[in-house]
Parts: C-alpha cells; structure tokens; sequence
C-alpha cells in the first residue's frame, strides 16, 4: 500500500514554474520596498514611512515563505503563504494610502518629490504582484484539495450511516 501524503500540493509544472517566478518577483520586489522605506524615513528623519518599510518586510517574508512552499510542495505553506499575501497586501494598501496622502498634504521639493514617486511605483508594483500570488495561491488550494478529494476519500465516523 502506498504512502498516504495529504499534504503534498499536486502542481502542473507551468503552475509550478510561474508561482515560483512570482514568488522571486515578490522577494525582489519587498527587498526594494524596504530598502527606499528605509532610505525615505532617513531623508524624511520622520516616522511617517514606517508602514512601507513594514509593507517592503511583509512582502519579503511572504515572499521567502511562497518560495519556500513551492519548492517543498506543502499544502500547509502554501496556506501560510496564502496568510501572509493577503497581510501583505493589506499592509501594501495602507502604505500606498499613505504615499498618496504624502503627496497631497506635504510641500516637497524636487528630490522629495522623486523619492516619494519612487515609493509609490515601488509599492504599486509589490501591489500588482501580491494580488496575482493571491489568486494563484488560492487556486493551488483549491486545485490540491480537489485532488486530495479525489485520491483519498473521507472515511465515515464510527456510529454514522456511511451512505449520506
């Protein structure tokens, strides 16, 4: 009889291969995102960058965490990696709110004003690529649990008729 694995997801090759590309794209582009929040809170020597350094570290962590579910095959990462896309995509959402909010409140002068553009196109693009892993995570999940439906069938309950 052979090995009962329920958590191994079962991925097409070109599912596997452009989740893994997305997943590197993710980690590039968090790593970007931290490094211009950090270089703009230093600029700026305000706090009011904080939630796109923690947008750039979300992302990288997610990021790491996508490839690693992808390169391990693991229903459970790739539940976890599903858990921290959607932080990071909220946590993306909050930090181009508040480059938006930068730009309409605050005067800036010219090299502010590069900085500030450069953190909104950073953070618009880590926006664009969470949204894509979002869905292609979710539908891995749903793709292996389907799977996993159909090779190993739930056992009834002892005391449960087994015809319902």
């Amino acid at each position: 009889m052979g090995e009962d694995n329920h958590n191994t997801a079962l991925l097409p090759m070109a599912l596997k291969s452009s989740l893994l590309k997305f997943h590197l794209l993710r980690v590039c582009s968090g790593l970007l995102v931290l490094i211009i929040g950090a270089v703009s809170i230093g600029v700026y020597e305000k706090f009011l960058y904080i939630p796109v350094l923690t947008a750039g570290l979300v992302s990288l962590f997610a990021g790491v965490f996508g490839v690693l579910a992808t390169m391990f095959r693991s229903v459970a990462l790739h539940a976890g990696c599903l858990g921290t896309s959607i932080l990071s995509l909220w946590v993306g959402r909050m930090a181009y709110i508040l480059c938006l909010e930068i730009v309409a409140t605050y005067p800036t002068t010219n090299k502010d004003a590069g900085l500030v553009t450069s953190d909104l196109l950073l953070v618009t693009m880590d926006l664009v690529t969470t949204t894509v892993v979002v869905g292609l995570q979710a539908a891995v999940l749903w793709v292996s649990q389907k799977e996993q439906r159909q090779y190993f069938p739930q056992r009834p309950h002892a005391g449960y008729p087994s015809n319902l």
